[in-house]
């Protein structure tokens, strides 16, 4: 069976990345007790869960049998909003039918233990090496990500390898070397496109989808366009009983609205900075991608009120930035006169200009004329 934890207790902020609470990490808590010497991740949003996704969880299952291990384990981001409809706990509650229904298609990882845990990739994947006795720290840790993660697996690997060089002076008898593998997988378009760009129509006339190429930003568009006999079609294989889709279909649009109108709420002046220029760049690329009339009426009205509230000012500030430039006039600068020349004794400032000159000449010197001495007569 699957094993399901939820770390949130363990973990309360995902967003930051404390030090490692070294009592609390020797205690062994829950699914971060782990004694093998080889730990095979994921970090992964999927939001929602679908058919694409379990190619990942397939990866690991193929890399615990090569390595001869039993447990994999996949974190889940527990951000939540208009991009990420469901909550972290419906996830894993979704996710443990459609595991169940994985090993039943798939034997072989019938004895694979897939644990899903409500964690950030930095907090959970410390506390997967970290957290256990010094003496039965894994040597190697395999991470699996997408082709576009490379940098969020080097931050990874840095973030770890500053825990390690802090513990190995602390204690330098019972260190071990940590190894690092990074294993990707390549995203797959649906004809060469984003499932963002995909109108309705485009959508409707698609005859066959491949299975890797079933992301959750394709869900998220079909719930939008209310295609729900392509929704139920896509996810058949992993859920048997329509009841079940119904209510994932339910919950994901129910996600969608509850996001928009946290949206619309949000005061731009009570966010730093940063939040704000993200926010702002959400909304610039909401409106670009679902601005389609076909959409679903209820989200159609929210974004109606969510672009009136949150207008564009990319065009004000073009104008604005070229009136100030129209108004700044040349400023000409007048030579700065020192306060204090020092004078120079003649023979001193001969030899200064003289100095600067390109070809200096060499100045002859005037001999003396010799005065001749009268001759004495005697």
């Amino acid at each position: 069976m699957a094993a399901f934890v939820d770390s949130s207790r363990i973990l309360p902020d995902p967003d930051e990345n404390p030090p490692i609470n070294e009592e609390k990490a020797h205690t062994g808590q829950d699914v971060f007790s782990n004694h093998e010497n080889c730990i095979i991740v994921t970090s992964v949003r999927m939001n929602p869960p679908t058919v694409g996704h379990f190619r990942i969880i397939a990866a690991l299952c193929e890399k615990a049998i090569e390595h001869e291990i039993t447990n994999v384990y996949v974190l889940l981001s527990q951000s939540t909003g208009y991009d990420d409809p469901l909550l972290c706990l419906e996830k894993i509650g979704f996710l443990t039918k459609m595991i169940t229904q994985f090993k039943i298609n798939n034997p072989k990882f019938a004895e694979i233990n897939i644990n899903c845990i409500c964690a950030s990739p930095f907090n959970g994947i410390t506390q997967l090496i970290f957290g256990n006795t010094l003496h039965s720290r894994p040597i190697s840790v395999i991470i699996i990500l997408g082709n576009d993660k490379g940098p969020m697996y080097r931050s990874i690997v840095k973030f770890n390898m500053d825990v390690q060089a802090d513990l190995k002076k602390k204690e330098p008898e019972s260190f071990k070397v940590l190894e690092f593998e990074h294993v990707e997988l390549h995203r797959e378009d649906i004809d060469g496109k984003n499932p963002k760009d995909l109108s309705k129509s485009e959508l409707i006339d698609i005859q066959v989808i491949d299975p890797p190429a079933v992301s959750g930003s394709l869900i998220r568009k079909l719930v939008k366009y209310e295609l729900k006999e392509l929704f139920i079609q896509l996810y058949s294989t992993l859920l048997n009983e329509e009841e079940d889709i119904n209510v994932l279909y339910t919950t994901i649009q129910s996600g969608m609205v509850r996001g928009l109108k946290e949206m619309i709420d949000t005061d731009l002046t009570q966010l730093t900075p940063p939040r704000k220029s993200s926010f702002v760049k959400l909304v610039k690329d909401i409106r670009k991608t679902d601005s389609d009339p076909d959409i679903n009426t209820e989200i159609q009205d929210l974004l109606i009120q969510l672009f009136e509230k949150h207008p564009d000012s990319s065009k004000t500030r073009k104008a604005s930035t070229r009136k100030i430039r129209v108004k700044r006039l040349p400023v000409k600068r007048l030579p700065v006169k020192p306060l204090f020349v020092k004078r120079l004794p003649v023979n001193v400032k001969n030899s200064v200009k003289m100095k600067k000159m390109k070809n200096p000449v060499k100045m002859k010197k005037k001999k003396k004329k010799k005065t001749k001495t009268p001759e004495v007569v005697n």
